[in-house]
């Protein structure tokens, strides 16, 4: 128990706001994730709050007993943690393999044995810099991230606490601590600051930029004894400031592509102004509401209703095989989760923290969590690596039986674009995610934090004609259909694009349309663009391809930073070749195949939907000088639907992007729209 300055040790007061504030935090997790689709800053206030109660426990341990019992101090939190997240990660398990495609359920299981092993966050961090997985399907364990850093924020602390005691006596480790605490805290908010700046995406999942959260709320603990008593009146204040300030991060921060650097100093100050605040008995103060007994309840489980929430509401996703659940079906799954959580805290976790367990014994809770975790674990290992998509691409398809786009040349209509369909399309469902363009593997399709322009020659070395094809992901999809075309008609094809950037950002001066999301990655696609134009003037083609326009449905549009390259690329004489934006859908489609089976409807796209119902280059005026147009919309949709199997061979390898098998059949389709190839 803290000792107050110069007396007796202060008497411990429950601190029923703080269990309001996990209520509260907990409720905008959900409430962000089921109804808006991003973060609200909940999970920041969990770290806060998780720092403060470890603090202070590790502190009771140390003042009562002079030493840190570092097995009973694990077990505890063991059986206070594994219960729910064991039972919760079950159930995934079981509705994955139930629910999930089985395209993804490598994946999933994968993530279930990290989240068992508390460092999920390590995996998404990963994956996090991989543009082909940026439109990956979430999965329902991925929140499994925050308890992962929790878990290694506790063992940091508990090393933090045993070496303050290896270097002194007891009755000065406080001090110790203090200082060993606050610069970790002040350095790993440097870090984080650093960081979110260089590689945002990372630092969202990287631990050591969010030491600093826990270490806010370990500060604040370690100087309760010195905490000023506050009038009724500051105390008043500073909660609902606090209050306001943790309810109002969501919505008046980009909170999901700007944390966890300064911005992250909102929620942060927000639960350490409610902690410092402490309870005043007005009727209408922060801390009262907080007190009350519904939030009290409902942050006695807000731990289970973090864990339930999410996962319930990606299989209800899957299940209606839609990307938003609108507001009623919000309410039930928020409601579910809150049933859910109450139950398997008081028939699950409860009884596991309620059960006693010898001084002598301490180390018997986590050997047996060992046991338990480890075979878990493996278990969900092996199922992903069984799991794990093995085909192979189907190369050399005869055109009689794989027509592709041949199937849909010079033809408008639902019955000819599907009439070639069969139960074995090629690629294979189980491969069409990983039949990508050859550039992806051999080194000229660059990541998004690599400025360099990187190259790869096809086509006819020797060719009078160069071509070069640049820009993005869905320039890169042409590569294959370009190679053909370049073999067949003597052209040197060139490639050179990057993960996530359109072409001309550097020129338009418009950060959103990077197409890369954070800051760093912006300004790597800037320079990226700046010296492929550079480059591209060198090499002095005759002829660029890249892409058109951008969006969706009625939102399809030609963007400015588009104009803006095609007017640099015509100052320096050189004709482009910009052909029209693929359909867009809201899932991946190699799942939906997987799920419906090949020869289903339900994963058609309606064409209005994913098209602008005429090619908005059209209506350009005046027309940009130098620059030809493909749309090839008529051999990716009929009149109503763009499905996903065209001619017996799989359109999409994600949501968007052309599988390299069906693009390769789209040659022919593009030599007739663009005769500036012939």
């Amino acid at each position: 128990m803290p000792e107050s300055p110069g007396g007796p040790p202060a008497p411990r007061r429950f601190r029923w706001e703080i269990e309001g504030l996990r209520a509260v935090a907990a409720l905008l997790v959900a409430a962000y994730h089921v109804w808006f689709g991003r973060v609200s800053g909940g999970v920041d206030v969990f770290f806060v709050v998780a720092g403060f109660m470890v603090t202070t426990t590790l502190l009771g341990h140390l003042e009562r007993t002079g030493r840190i019992d570092a097995g009973r101090y694990l077990g505890r939190l063991l059986k206070r943690l594994l219960p729910n997240a064991l039972l919760v990660l079950g159930v995934v398990a079981l509705a994955t393999w139930w629910l999930i495609p089985s395209t993804r359920r490598d994946e999933v299981f994968s993530e279930i044995a990290a989240s068992a092993l508390y460092y999920e966050n390590w995996a998404l961090a990963a994956r996090s810099v991989d543009y082909l997985q940026r439109d990956y399907t979430n999965s329902p364990v991925q929140h499994f991230w925050a308890m992962s850093i929790q878990g290694q924020f506790y063992l940091i602390w508990l090393v933090l606490f045993v070496l303050a005691l290896r270097v002194g006596s007891p009755a000065t480790a406080r001090r110790r601590l203090g200082l060993v605490m606050g610069a970790l805290t002040l350095g790993s908010l440097a870090f984080s600051v650093w960081f979110t700046g260089v590689d945002q995406p990372v630092a969202y999942f990287h631990t050591g930029a969010r030491v600093w959260e826990f270490g806010a709320g370990g500060l604040m603990a370690l100087s309760a004894p010195w905490w000023p008593v506050l009038s009724r009146r500051w105390s008043f204040g500073l909660g609902w400031v606090g209050l306001l300030a943790v309810l109002s991060c969501g919505a008046l921060l980009s909170v999901g592509t700007s944390f966890p650097g300064w911005v992250a100093l909102w929620p942060v100050t927000g639960a350490v102004l409610i902690l410092l605040a402490g309870h005043t008995d007005s009727r209408w103060s922060a801390s009262t509401l907080l007190s009350s007994r519904p939030l009290v309840q409902l942050g006695s489980v807000s731990y289970a209703l973090y864990l339930w929430h999410w996962p319930l509401l990606v299989f209800v996703l899957v299940l209606t095989q839609r990307d938003r659940v609108g507001a009623l079906g919000g309410l039930a799954v928020i409601a579910v989760a809150i049933a859910l959580s109450f139950v398997s805290t008081h028939l699950v976790e409860r009884p596991v923290r309620s059960l006693s367990v010898e001084r002598r014994r301490a180390w018997g809770v986590p050997l047996l969590a060992a046991l338990l975790v480890g075979p878990f674990a493996g278990t969900a290992y092996v199922v992903a690596a069984q799991s794990e998509q093995t085909g192979v691409v189907q190369t050399d398809l005869e055109p009689e039986v794989y027509p592709g786009a041949r199937d849909a040349t010079g033809t408008n209509s639902a019955g000819s674009l599907t009439s070639s369909n069969t139960q074995t399309p090629a690629p294979g469902i189980d491969s069409a995610s990983e039949d990508i363009p050859a550039v992806y593997a051999q080194g000229c399709h660059q990541a998004q934090d690599v400025d360099e322009v990187a190259s790869c020659e096809y086509g006819d070395p020797g060719a009078e004609r160069t071509m070069i094809l640049v820009g993005g992901s869905h320039s890169a999809h042409w590569q294959p259909p370009l190679q053909v075309i370049a073999e067949q008609r003597g052209w040197r094809l060139l490639s050179a694009t990057k993960s996530g950037c359109r072409p001309g950002t550097h020129l338009a001066g418009d950060a959103g349309e990077a197409g890369g999301g954070a800051t760093a990655q912006q300004e790597s696609c800037r320079a990226w663009n700046a010296a492929s134009l550079e480059w591209i003037a060198e090499q002095d083609p005759d002829l660029v391809v890249l892409t058109s326009t951008v969006g969706k449905g009625d939102e399809e549009a030609v963007p400015t930073a588009y104009l803006r390259v095609w007017e640099e690329l015509a100052r320096d004489d050189i004709p482009v070749l910009a052909i029209r934006e693929t359909p867009r859908s809201g899932q991946d489609m190699v799942d939906c195949l997987a799920a419906n089976g090949p020869l289903t409807r339900e994963c058609d796209l309606n064409r209005d939907r994913v098209l602008s119902p005429v090619d908005p280059t059209s209506l350009l005026d005046p027309a940009p000088e130098g620059v030809s147009f493909a749309d090839l919309s008529d051999s990716l949709c009929d009149a109503r639907v763009c499905p996903p199997v065209i001619g017996n061979i799989i359109v999409y390898s994600d949501n968007s992007h052309l599988t390299t098998t069906y693009s390769r059949t789209l040659a022919q389709a593009l030599l007739d729209a663009a005769p500036v190839l012939r």
